[in-house]
C-alpha cells in the first residue's frame, strides 16, 4: 500500500569540532527546526523536532546566528579549541520584540501593512529575475506516521496494511536525502540525488521509491504549489488583509513584521505572518497556515542575504490529515547551503520605490519620463506602475533571446539519482545529516535495519513467484499481466467482463483485451481487441485496433476495423449501463442504436504546445436494427418503443443498409500553451484562463453524403475573488446538408432525472427530437463562484460542497433568438464527496417550461 508514501511526495519544496546541544523558548519548551548558521560560512544545519541539533565547526572562533519564525535572532560567539567538543549547548531564544513607531507612509492614514505590501508586490516580478544562476547543497528530510485508524478502517484494510505493505500505526517512517541543486533563469532547475536513505519497509524501496525534492515553490509566484494563492499575488489584495504589527532592526535593515489574514475563509488562503525587509522588499521569513478538507497545514521558510539577495536557507512543512479512516502527522524540512550565486547584472541595483500618494506630483513625473534603458530605469526612484512597464519591457526583451521560449519551453526541471545514492555508509550519514534524528526516528530506522533480513528474503521469494500466471478465475475478474522493468517492456491486460442489456440485443456481454508494449515514458505500441455477444440477436461483434504513440507523445496513429453498436447521436448522451438499468427495471430505452462494419485511419500530431493536427479516413458500411425484446425484467406492461428517434425535422428516421467513405480534419490552438520539460519528457503547461479553439471539418462520400464545417471555443477565465467562469461556444453548419438523422448535428441532451459530471451540457433537453441538418449555435456558461449561498458556511466549504449557476442556450435553422431553447440552473456538487444536485429551469417553446431537479453522478 503506497498512501504513506504518497504524502512524502507532496508538492513540497525542501534541503573536526562538534557542538551539540538543544534550541528552547523562554517557558523552556523546544523549538523544532530552527536554523543555524554559521556566519561567514555559507554554511548551517537545522535543530530537529525536539529542538536537538548539531553541527561540527572549524577550530578558532566562530559566530552562530540562530533563527526560529517569530523569535529575535540570536548570535553566540565560540571559540573552539583544536580538539574540543561541547555536548548539552542550551539556545534559549526570545520572541521577536517589535516597534509600533510611526512609518513614512502614516500619512495616508491607513494600515501601514497596506503600503508595505503594495511595494513588496510589485517587486515581486523583480525578485524572479534577480538571479542569473545559482548552485547550493540540501538536506532534505521528510517524516511521518500514521496516528490513528478508525474501527472501520482497521476491519477493512488494518491487517493488510502492515501484512502487505508493511505500514504498521503509530511507527514513525522517515526519507532523507543530500541533493545538489542547480538553477538557470528563467526557470531551468536540475536535482543531482548525491544520496538517499528512508526506513520505509523494503516493498516500497524498490518500487517506485521516492527521491525528495529540495527546490521549493517560489511565494514570489502567483501560486503556491500550483493552486494556492500566495499573499505577493498580483491580486493578494483581492483575497487578503494585511496588518503591521511592528518592526524591527536586524544587521542595521528594517524589518517589518506583516500579518496576513484571508478575507474570508477558503482552502486556497492563507493565514499567518510574513516579515519584509524594507528598501528591497524581499522576504525575511515566514510562517503560513492552511486547511481543507484533509487536514492542517504549517508552512515556515527562512531567508538570508548572500550578495544582496534573499534566499531561502530553511523550509518547514508541517500537516495533521485525515483520509480513508487513517489519520496522519507529516513533517517535511530543507536546509540549504553552500550558496554559489551568479546574480543578474542587471538587477544588482535595488529600484527605490516611492509612495505614490504622498508624493503625486514627482510620481507623475516619473510616470511621464519614456523608458528609453529599462535597465537604467531600475537604479533611481520609480512608481509601482513605472517598474511594472520596465519590467514587462526587459522581459519582451529577454525573450527575443531565449532559446527555450522560442522552442515553446517553459520550465525545465530534471532531478538524476547517483548510482550508489542508497549505498551511503553510517558514517557518511552521520558527517552530512542537518537535522539529527528524534528518539522515534533512530528507533524506526532500528526496526527497519532488524526486518531487512526478513524482508529481503520474502521478496525474494515472492519476485520468483510474480511472474504472472494464470489462473481460471481471471478468466471473469481479468488481469494485467505485467512483464516491464522500470516501466518499460511489455504488459498483458485481460478486462474484466462488462455487459448490460438492450432492446436491440437482449442481454449482451462484452470482453477486452490489448497488449501494450512500452517504448519510453510517453511512446508505446499497443494492439488491442473489443468481443460483444448479443444473446437474443445471436450476433457477434466486435473490433481490433492497432496504436501507435511516438515522437515523444506528439504523434498517435490509430487503425482498427470492426463491426460496433452505435449510439443514433454522436453528442454524449447517458451512459449506456445506465440505460441498461432504465431498460431492464422500468421497460424504458432512451438510447436508440445501429450497427456499423468500418475500417478506420486516424493521425494526430501535436504540432507544437499550442497548436494540434488531427484527421480521420474511415470507409464504414451502417444497418438498421430492429428490437428483439418487448419489454424488461419489471413494468412488462409497458413496451419498448421502436428503434429510431422521433425527429422534429425528419419524419421518418429510419435508413436502409449503406456505405460511406467520411474524411474529418481538425486543428486545435490553445494560445499561451507552452511545453514543461520534466526529465527530458514533454508536458503540455496550460496557460493562466486558457483558451482553446477548434476548427474541424468533414466530408462525406457515398451514399448521401454531405459536407460540414465547426468552429468551437471552449475557455475558463479566473474572476479572482469572484470564482471563475467556463464557457463553451459551438456553431455547425453544413455545405451539403445530411439526408440521414445519423449525420445530423446532434447536442448533449437528456430526458431522465439523473446528469453526468461533464462540464457541459443540457439537463432537461431531449436526446434526440431536436438534431438539425440546419446551421446550429450552442453556448454553455458556468460560473463557480467561490462563496455564494451554502458554501458561505465553512463547515459545507471545509466538507467539499461547491457551488455553481449554468446558463445554456440552444439556437438552430435562422438563429431567432425568441424561438431558441435555452436553460438556466444552480447546481451543488461535493455531496458524500462525489454527487451533486441541480434545478434547472428550461426557458423556450421547444420543452414544457418547468422545473427540473436532477442528481449529478461521477461519471
Amino acid at each position: 500500500m503506497k498512501l504513506l508514501l504518497l504524502l512524502f511526495l507532496l508538492p513540497v519544496t525542501l534541503i573536526g569540532q562538534s557542538l551539540q546541544g538543544k534550541v528552547i523558548d523562554s517557558r523552556k519548551d523546544a523549538l523544532a527546526f530552527t536554523s543555524i548558521w554559521v556566519e561567514n560560512s555559507n554554511q548551517g544545519t537545522l535543530a530537529n523536532e525536539d529542538g536537538n541539533f548539531e553541527i561540527r565547526l572549524k577550530s578558532g572562533n566562530n559566530k552562530l546566528v540562530f533563527r526560529h519564525v517569530g523569535y529575535a535572532p540570536q548570535a553566540i560567539e565560540l571559540d573552539l579549541g583544536l580538539d574540543e567538543k561541547k555536548r548539552d549547548f542550551v539556545v534559549v531564544m526570545h520572541e521577536q520584540a517589535v516597534s509600533l513607531e510611526e512609518v513614512n507612509i502614516r500619512a495616508l492614514k491607513e494600515d501601514p501593512a497596506i503600503g508595505i505590501m503594495r511595494r513588496m508586490i510589485s517587486m515581486a516580478p523583480f525578485h524572479l529575475k534577480e538571479l542569473n544562476a545559482y548552485q547550493a547543497k540540501a538536506y532534505v528530510k521528510g517524516g511521518g506516521k500514521i496516528t490513528s485508524i478508525t474501527k472501520l478502517a482497521d476491519l477493512a484494510f488494518g491487517k493488510q496494511l502492515e501484512k502487505d505493505a508493511g505500514i504498521k500505526v503509530g511507527r514513525t517512517y522517515v526519507l532523507e536525502g543530500v541533493n545538489q541543486v542547480e538553477y538557470k533563469r528563467p526557470n531551468q532547475v536540475k536535482e543531482r540525488v548525491i544520496s538517499n536513505r528512508s526506513n520505509l519497509p523494503l516493498a516500497m524501496k524498490t518500487a517506485d521509491a521516492p527521491n525528495l525534492r529540495a527546490t521549493q515553490t517560489n511565494f514570489y509566484q502567483a501560486k503556491v504549489w500550483g493552486a494556492l494563492i500566495s499573499p505577493i499575488s498580483p491580486q493578494a489584495f483581492q483575497f487578503y488583509n494585511f496588518g503591521f504589527l511592528g518592526s524591527f532592526t536586524q544587521a542595521g535593515k528594517t524589518v517589518s513584521k506583516i500579518q496576513v489574514r484571508p478575507k474570508s475563509f477558503s482552502v486556497d488562503l492563507f493565514d499567518g505572518e510574513i516579515l519584509v525587509v524594507e528598501d528591497t522588499w524581499s522576504i525575511y521569513s515566514l510562517r503560513l497556515h492552511f486547511k481543507n478538507s484533509n487536514g492542517n497545514y504549517t508552512l515556515s521558510q527562512q531567508n538570508a542575504e548572500f550578495q544582496g539577495v534573499w534566499m531561502p536557507v530553511s523550509y518547514e512543512m508541517r500537516a495533521n490529515m485525515q483520509a480513508l479512516g487513517l489519520g496522519f502527522s507529516v513533517n517535511y524540512v530543507t536546509q540549504i547551503k553552500s550558496y554559489q550565486i551568479q546574480v543578474n547584472p542587471a538587477f544588482l541595483v535595488k529600484p527605490q520605490i516611492i509612495e505614490e500618494r504622498l508624493d503625486k506630483s514627482l510620481a507623475k513625473e516619473i510616470d511621464r519620463t519614456p523608458v528609453k534603458d529599462a535597465k537604467k530605469a531600475l537604479e533611481g526612484e520609480i512608481t509601482r506602475r513605472k517598474l511594472k512597464r520596465v519590467l514587462k519591457k526587459i522581459a519582451k526583451e529577454e525573450k527575443k533571446v531565449d532559446t527555450l521560449r522560442q522552442e515553446g519551453i517553459s520550465s525545465v526541471y530534471e532531478m538524476k539519482v547517483d548510482s550508489l545514492a542508497d549505498k551511503k555508509s553510517d558514517e557518511f550519514w552521520n558527517e552530512a545529516r542537518e537535522v539529527p534524528l528524534t528518539d522515534a526516528e533512530i528507533k524506526g530506522f532500528k526496526e527497519a535495519d532488524s526486518l531487512y533480513v526478513f524482508e529481503r528474503a520474502k521478496l525474494t521469494k515472492d519476485s520468483l513467484n510474480s511472474i504472472p500466471k494464470f489462473n481460471a478465475a481471471q478468466l471473469f475478474f481479468g488481469k494485467r499481466y505485467n512483464y516491464e522493468k522500470n516501466g518499460l517492456g511489455n504488459s498483458l491486460t485481460l478486462g474484466m467482463f462488462g455487459g448490460g442489456f438492450t432492446p436491440v440485443d437482449g442481454f449482451f456481454l462484452n470482453r477486452e483485451l490489448s497488449f501494450n508494449h512500452q517504448i519510453s515514458e510517453t511512446d508505446y505500441i499497443r494492439i488491442g481487441g473489443n468481443a460483444r455477444y448479443a444473446f437474443i440477436r445471436n450476433v457477434l461483434n466486435g473490433d481490433l485496433s492497432f496504436e501507435r504513440k511516438s515522437a515523444g507523445g506528439r504523434q498517435l496513429v490509430n487503425f482498427s476495423l470492426g463491426s460496433q453498436l452505435v449510439n443514433f447521436s454522436s453528442a454524449k448522451t447517458m451512459p449506456l449501463n445506465l440505460n441498461s438499468s432504465t431498460a431492464l427495471f422500468n421497460s424504458t430505452s432512451y438510447l436508440r442504436f445501429y450497427e456499423k462494419q468500418f475500417v478506420r485511419l486516424s493521425y494526430q500530431y501535436q504540432i507544437r504546445a499550442p497548436w494540434q493536427l488531427s484527421g480521420e479516413l474511415e470507409y464504414r458500411q451502417r444497418n438498421a436494427l430492429e428490437n428483439v425484446v418487448e419489454h424488461g425484467w419489471y413494468q412488462q406492461e409497458k413496451r419498448f418503443l421502436p428503434n429510431y428517434p422521433v425527429s422534429s425535422e425528419l419524419a421518418d428516421t429510419r435508413f436502409n443498409r449503406h456505405d460511406q467513405w467520411s474524411l474529418g480534419m481538425r486543428i486545435v490552438w490553445q494560445p499561451g500553451a507552452s511545453w514543461r520539460l520534466v526529465n527530458q519528457v514533454r508536458r503540455l503547461n496550460q496557460p493562466v484562463n486558457p483558451l482553446k479553439v477548434q476548427l474541424e471539418s468533414q466530408f462525406v462520400l457515398g451514399s448521401k453524403g454531405f459536407s460540414k464545417v465547426g468552429l468551437q471555443v471552449d475557455q475558463t477565465i479566473n474572476l479572482n475573488r469572484l470564482g471563475s467562469l467556463a464557457y463553451q461556444v459551438r456553431y455547425e453548419d453544413y455545405f451539403v446538408k445530411p439526408q440521414y438523422f445519423i449525420d445530423f448535428t446532434h447536442f448533449n441532451g437528456n430526458e431522465i432525472t439523473i446528469i453526468s459530471s461533464l462540464p457541459f451540457g443540457f439537463s432537461a433537453l431531449p436526446m434526440y427530437q431536436f438534431s438539425t441538418a440546419e446551421r446550429s449555435l450552442v453556448f454553455h456558461a458556468k460560473w463557480s463562484p467561490r462563496k455564494f449561498i451554502y458554501t458561505q458556511s465553512q463547515w459545507f466549504y471545509l466538507y467539499g460542497i461547491r457551488e455553481h449557476v449554468r446558463f445554456s442556450g440552444l439556437n438552430k435553422g435562422e438563429m431567432n433568438l425568441k424561438n431558441g431553447y435555452y436553460e438556466f440552473a444552480y447546481g451543488l456538487q461535493g455531496i458524500f464527496k462525489a454527487f451533486g444536485l441541480e434545478v434547472a429551469k428550461p426557458l423556450g417553446n421547444w420543452v414544457p417550461s418547468k422545473w427540473k431537479v436532477s442528481l449529478t453522478m461521477p461519471f
